[in-house]
């Protein structure tokens, strides 16, 4: 077994905004500036934008921002799936639901979506009615589609049919918030998200696996480190849907590296007094840690490990 190294040096750049949401790169054709391709790490990056982290139908947003989501008649269901090609023309495929996706903020949005601050809702942009694709009937309004109705049923998942015949949404934070008959569909929950450790798995599925530090904006001094898979390095869901480790009162900044036995993560324990150590077979079930380097408060705080396996 090859010995992992150690260090208590501060990472010099995270991979992640540290209070917001986890951020996602990859590689520009090379061939657009060399003639050549590489895949070394160096060449140009482009940004993906950020990463969607799913707690099980709900995503987890930015520390600041309250519980988002919004209103739509009780007895409806939501259409399971996988991207967006298997959703309706104004929904999109949200933590594996089919559904009208909610904003806060542009970034919240996909690529070819924006956000309608009014309304809190991701909208297809439009010039002519042609635009706007989809079973029923859809117009090009104010810039972006909306759909004709004469009753809820006639709207996609997520929308309501007003008093002017349209399609609409109502944003909500719980069912309080709601009219009669109708329920909540909360898609965004506030956290904190910091130092993710990421590995590529090749068995039984090419993933992309992160360990990081996760905490509750209401207990910012409770952080503990959760498990998120994705196949596509972008769209990630918490496996298990609960912590992994869970230490002190503060488990934060962890490190992982894969060994002949599974894999070894280092973290920082209770704000720097100390690194710890755990073992696990499948990077789920982890050892109770034992610490590895003692720290201390201020100066003496031992922080972000980072360990790396020698060739």
């Amino acid at each position: 077994m090859r010995a992992p190294l150690l260090t208590s040096l501060a990472r010099a750049a995270t991979l992640a905004a540290a209070a917001a949401t986890v951020g996602a790169c990859g590689f520009l054709p090379e061939d657009d500036f060399t003639g050549k391709r590489a895949g070394d790490g160096i060449a140009p990056w482009t940004d993906l934008g950020p990463a969607q982290v799913c707690l099980g139908n709900q995503y987890l947003g930015p520390p600041d921002s309250p519980p988002g989501g919004l209103c739509f008649d009780q007895n409806r269901g939501e259409e399971p799936c996988v991207d967006d090609g298997g959703c309706g023309s104004r929904e999109a495929c949200v933590c594996g639901r089919c559904i009208v996706p909610y904003c806060a903020s542009a970034s919240d949005c996909a690529a070819d979506r924006v956000c309608t601050f009014a309304s809190h809702r991701c909208d297809v942009p439009c010039f002519t009615d042609d635009q706007c694709a989809g079973p029923g009937d859809a117009v090009c309004f104010n810039g972006v589609c909306r759909g004709r109705c004469l009753d809820d049923s006639e709207c996609q998942t997520g929308e309501v049919c007003n008093s002017q015949s349209y399609c609409v949404t109502a944003a909500c934070e719980d069912d309080q918030g709601c009219l009669a008959g109708e329920r909540c569909r909360v898609q965004a929950v506030p956290r904190r998200m910091a130092e993710p450790s990421p590995l590529v798995t090749t068995s039984p599925a090419r993933q992309v696996v992160l360990w990081l530090e996760v905490s509750d904006p209401n207990q910012v001094d409770q952080t503990a480190i959760w498990r998120a898979v994705a196949a596509d390095g972008v769209h990630f869901a918490m496996s298990p849907a609960s912590p992994v480790l869970e230490v002190g009162t503060t488990a934060a900044a962890p490190s992982v590296v894969a060994t002949a036995d599974g894999y070894a993560m280092y973290l920082e324990v209770d704000g720097g007094a100390s690194i710890q150590v755990a073992t696990s077979s499948d990077g789920i079930a982890w050892s109770t840690p034992t610490v590895a380097l003692t720290g201390g408060a201020g100066p003496a705080a031992a922080r972000a490990p980072s360990a790396v396996v020698l060739p």
